[in-house]
């Protein structure tokens, strides 16, 4: 489909969307606040997408669906309808900005986001939305390969592609007993083996001898099979030490860290 009609067919449902649900603000004419953005963008991240989206039209995060690729964004002045009507019109234009068909920019209350999960806000991040994200920077390959997990329902997870691509990979070698632990939250250190994995595939990571001091209060809780990662990807940027100068590895990684370090890696791995 052509990209102007594209978006101009999602313009059209959203301000259609937009009048009735006008009726839930609380003030007269002023709208609702939150615009929920589809974004399967073709630039590197689609966290940088966001905050570029925010710092332009001064608009915050509210929920950040990774999983499914869309953010819920809320305006930080007061909207009239008109106000709000530009706003859905300029963001439309921005390039990468809307997903592929269809391209979807809604204004929606949060109490109306029926079928949707719960938002992810700033909890810990279970192993399958870790390794989601990771599937989702290889380009969301499709493998022929034979699930090597038990607790994994090819039919019905959503992240079973991946899970699967990972495994072939050798991105993960699941948590024993042939289980992957899909909703378990994932520490600082599986999620730097499995990053470190993922940088070995692209030519990345130490090579032949090497030799890092890695300069953490706790560096001694490290496991051993993390070590490795945890101190390449450290080198890098990608974990940092807190104020008082640990790593917390065996922390569960949030949210937010989460994003933090994949936009971090993501540009390691473009360096020369």
């Amino acid at each position: 489909m052509n990209k102007t009609l594209t978006r101009t067919i999602a313009l059209a449902l959203a301000l259609c969307l937009l009048f009735p649900l006008a009726a839930f603000a609380a003030n007269g004419d002023q709208v609702m606040q939150t615009i929920i953005v589809s974004i399967e963008p073709t630039a590197e991240s689609k966290h940088d997408l966001v905050e570029f989206l925010c710092e332009k039209y001064d608009l915050s995060i509210v929920y950040d669906y990774s999983s499914l690729n869309m953010a819920a964004l809320r305006s930080n002045k007061e909207l009239t309808a008109e106000g709000l009507e530009q706003l859905l019109k300029d963001v439309a234009a921005e390039e990468d900005v809307l997903g592929v068909e269809p391209d979807q920019v809604i204004e929606l209350d949060p109490r109306e986001w029926e079928g949707f999960e719960p938002p992810i806000a700033d909890e810990p991040v279970t192993r399958a939305q870790a390794i989601a994200e990771i599937w989702k920077l290889a380009g969301k390959p499709i493998v022929n390969f034979i699930m090597p997990f038990s607790d994994i329902d090819q039919d019905t997870d959503v992240y079973a592609e991946a899970v699967r691509w990972a495994a072939a990979e050798g991105i993960t070698a699941g948590t024993g007993q042939g289980l992957f632990s899909p909703k378990a939250s994932i520490t600082k250190q599986q999620l730097a083996t499995m990053l470190y994995a993922y940088a070995k595939k692209q030519g990345k990571g130490f090579v032949g001898m090497w030799m890092f001091l890695l300069q953490a209060e706790d560096r001694d809780q490290i496991a051993e099979y993390a070590y490795e990662p945890m101190c390449w990807l450290t080198m890098h940027g990608v974990f940092e030490t807190d104020e008082a100068g640990k790593l917390n590895p065996t922390a569960k990684v949030t949210s937010a860290e989460l994003q933090s370090a994949m936009k971090v890696f993501m540009r390691v791995l473009t360096e020369e």
